[in-house]
């Protein structure tokens, strides 16, 4: 990417995260840049199959306004799926959803400051019964893949419906699914190459608590089968450990 800061050309770009968990980038000037700062374009990102987006609008129709994070989304919807066609009827199709639910107002929130697993609506009930960081671990793999932890074997899903409402915990996974959405894009846009999470599930079990699954799994199924797809290409990778 052609950048400048000033009269200074930015001949390369790396990142990682400080101390305190924030992402930075450091040009080959060895100006250390925050988030909000100089930042490679979406048409920039190495993995983004960004040069279909024009005919993705097109089959959209009118009303489409091109952003870098409407571009970096899109990207992802036709990353996910074998046509044009196929991408463009599913973004069609979340954008109604989206709408339905207000999903907008939470990707206001959740991108309008620094919110932590810990503020999202009822996360304190959910990680009791669902001990889980899909988006705000803090660590990254050696290729620079933000980490997602799930303790799945742990999950109490009995005391997950006696505690919180599925409609409830439907808007946290909103939350914790559109915090993942963005900071995707953030590192993306920071490293030049695309960036997607790669999920850890550990299965370790809590003697009787896999038995509370069948009657309570309408909170899982209703995360993979209507959630994942409003999201795609989150994951690059999944990781199954110590399974039963």
């Amino acid at each position: 990417a052609a950048e400048r800061r000033g009269d200074r050309p930015l001949k390369s770009a790396r990142s990682w995260r400080n101390a305190g968990g924030s992402l930075l980038m450091v040009g080959g000037n060895g100006e250390e840049l925050r988030d909000g700062g100089l930042m490679f374009t979406v048409a920039d990102i190495e993995g983004l199959p960004t040069g279909k987006l024009a005919e993705m609008r097109r089959l959209l129709g009118v009303g489409w306004m091109a952003s870098e994070s409407v571009d970096f989304e899109m990207s992802l919807f036709v990353l996910g799926h074998p046509t044009l066609k196929k991408a463009a009827k599913q973004y069609k199709k979340t954008q109604k959803w989206r709408a339905q639910i207000g999903a907008d107002a939470i990707r206001e929130a959740v991108r309008s400051g620094n919110l932590s697993d810990a503020q999202f609506p009822c996360s304190g009930a959910i990680q009791q019964a669902w001990p889980h960081s899909l988006s705000h671990l803090g660590t990254q793999c050696r290729d620079g893949s933000p980490l997602g932890v799930s303790r799945i074997g742990l999950a109490d899903l009995q005391r997950l419906a006696s505690s919180v409402k599925l409609e409830h915990f439907q808007t946290y996974m909103i939350y914790v699914f559109e915090s993942r959405l963005w900071l995707l894009e953030r590192m993306s846009r920071a490293s030049g190459q695309l960036r997607q999470f790669v999920d850890v599930h550990d299965f370790t079990l809590k003697k009787g608590l896999i038995q509370t699954f069948g009657a309570h799994l309408e909170y899982l199924r209703w995360w993979v089968r209507v959630l994942s797809p409003h999201y795609p290409e989150q994951v690059r990778r999944v990781i199954l450990v110590n399974t039963p």
